[in-house]
C-alpha cells in the first residue's frame, strides 16, 4: 500500500477521474468500486490508479450496464 501523502483525498480524486465529489463518494458507498482502490481510515482517500476506474464506471454507463462495468473494474 502507498504511504498516507501518496493517496488522494476524495476531492483530489474526483479532480483527476472529472467527476463531482459527490459521485466518487457514491460510488464508494455503494460499494460499486473495488475496495482495494481506496481507505477509509482517517478519511476517505483513494489510489490514485482508482481515478480511472471511476472515470471508466462514469463514462461507460450510457455504454455498458452496471454488471459488466463492475466485471471490467
Amino acid at each position: 500500500m502507498l504511504a498516507q501523502s501518496q493517496l488522494l483525498k476524495t476531492t483530489e480524486a474526483a479532480v483527476v477521474a472529472g467527476v463531482d465529489v459527490q459521485t466518487v463518494n457514491k460510488l464508494i458507498d455503494e460499494d460499486i468500486l473495488p475496495k482495494e482502490l481506496f481507505v477509509q481510515n482517517d478519511g476517505r482517500r483513494g489510489l490514485p490508479g482508482g481515478c480511472a476506474a471511476i472515470n471508466f464506471h462514469i463514462h461507460t454507463a450510457g455504454i455498458l450496464d452496471a454488471m459488466e462495468r463492475r466485471r471490467a473494474s
